[in-house]
């Protein structure tokens, strides 16, 4: 999945697909490291930061 920001928590990241522009939750080991994605919360980013 292309994105074109991404958004870190505490080992936590919010990424936005390039795509379809919905904000996915996922973490990662290392910066740099794949984003693990396991969760869609649609194109608002309140109702994503709110998810976490």
């Amino acid at each position: 999945m292309d994105v074109d920001l991404i958004i870190g928590f505490t080992g936590l990241c919010l990424a936005r697909c390039v795509d379809d522009g919905e904000w996915y939750m996922g973490d990662r080991g290392e910066p740099g490291e794949p984003i693990f994605c396991w969760s869609s919360y649609g194109a608002d980013l309140g109702a994503a930061i709110d998810g976490l």
